[in-house]
This record gives C-alpha cells, sequence and structure tokens, in this order.
C-alpha cells in the first residue's frame, strides 16, 4: 500500500483548493492518506488583518475560486477580512486536526469543516472555542476531542509541524499544499496539485495510472501523467 503525504495549512486558500482533489484521492485503493500540518501562520509568521492584507487575499481568493470552483462566502469577504483586530494564527485550527486524526482518524473531515467555517462562514477557527463547536457538530464526544487538543497544544503540535517542514524539504518543496506518493519501497515523489485544481476526476484517474504499474485500461488515462 502506497502513502499519500498531504502537507497542508488550514487558513491556506490553496490548500482550500486543493481539497476535492485529496478527497478524490482518497477513494483510489491502495493508498492512504497521511496528514501533515505545515504551520503557514504560527510563531513570527502570524498576520493581523490589515486593509493591505485584506486586498492581498481577497485577489488570491478571487483566483482560487476562479480555478477550483470552491465557494468563499461573504462573511468571510465582507466579514472576517475586514476585522482589524484578527490575529491569523494557524497552530489552534491546526492541534484540532490533529486531535481529529488522533481519536478517530478523521483528521481530514475536521480539516474540511474547518475550512468551510473560515472560507464560507467567515468564523474565527484559531480560536478554540470555535473548534471546539465544530468537533461537536461532527460528533465528537466534547471532553474527549478537550483533553486530546489540551495534548497535542504547544510544544507537539510545533514538533509536528518541524517534522513536516523537514518531509517538504526532503522533496525540495516550497509551499502548500504538497502532495507527496511514498511507496511500497520507501521512496518519496511530490505531485503537483497546481496542474489538477478544479479537475478532480481528471487528477483521480492520473493518480491511478501513476501508482499502478500496469494500469487498468478502463481507468487509464492515456499518458496524462
Amino acid at each position: 500500500m502506497s502513502t499519500l503525504h498531504y502537507i497542508f495549512d488550514p487558513l491556506c486558500g490553496w490548500c482550500y483548493a486543493a481539497t476535492p482533489l485529496i478527497d478524490v484521492a482518497l477513494g483510489v485503493p491502495g493508498v492512504k492518506l497521511a496528514l501533515h500540518a505545515g504551520g503557514m501562520l504560527i510563531g513570527p509568521s502570524r498576520r493581523t488583518i490589515t486593509p493591505e492584507w485584506r486586498d492581498f487575499m481577497v485577489a488570491h481568493d478571487q483566483r482560487i475560486a476562479q480555478l477550483s470552483g470552491q465557494p468563499f462566502g461573504p462573511a468571510y469577504f465582507d466579514g472576517l477580512l475586514c476585522e482589524s483586530n484578527v490575529v491569523l494564527d494557524s497552530e489552534a485550527p491546526s492541534t484540532a486536526i490533529l486531535a481529529a486524526e488522533c481519536l478517530s482518524g478523521r483528521g481530514m473531515e475536521m480539516l474540511r469543516a474547518v475550512q468551510s467555517a473560515y472560507f464560507v462562514a467567515g468564523r474565527r477557527i484559531f480560536e478554540m472555542a470555535t473548534l471546539r463547536c465544530l468537533a461537536g457538530d461532527l460528533g465528537f464526544d466534547p471532553m474527549q476531542f478537550e483533553a486530546v487538543s489540551a495534548r497535542l497544544l504547544g510544544m507537539p503540535t510545533k514538533r509536528h509541524i518541524r517534522d513536516s517542514r523537514q518531509l517538504l524539504e526532503r522533496v525540495d518543496g516550497l509551499g502548500f499544499p504538497a502532495l507527496i506518493i511514498e511507496s511500497v519501497e520507501g521512496a518519496l515523489s511530490p505531485v503537483d496539485l497546481g496542474i489538477w485544481l478544479g479537475r478532480s476526476a481528471a487528477f483521480r484517474c492520473a493518480l491511478v495510472d501513476r501508482l499502478s504499474a500496469t494500469p487498468d485500461p478502463d481507468t487509464s488515462c492515456n499518458g496524462i501523467v
């Protein structure tokens, strides 16, 4: 079984754009997904929303929506991004995703919920109160989620992010999102997600071909990769 290592950040718009691709990858037989939070906005990299930052984000997010088809809501564009006291910090939502994965292997489900809450509903996903609410909506036991999140918050999450960045460096990766195939022999091979944005069905087909030494003719993409 091959492993798909997905390096992401919950506040990264391009990672949000790539979520449909990761979803279809989950349906490919013979692969398992490993989630790695990359820590785009933690520590000194945290950002306070300013008018200049908002303009930068809106331009990028409009481009992301055009390429990927992913929705962005008015509560995000005209609400959250207009609040000048907001500090964007990836650590807490990354911890929540790791906690969901630790509890029941549902980290990807939590990532989707966090992204939708942020980019569509304009919610403050960098606050634990919001993350606890999202976990409850997904059916997690509140006490268990709180306990695991508390255990992972801080140095455990920071160590995880350090390891994620080291993995990215091993394949000369430059940023997020990043998808890396690890073969059964342990060889690492990066996948260019950018060329597949908005083309989930074609991406699945290409991934099947790439993972298979003898592609099934019914799913072959005729040399698409």
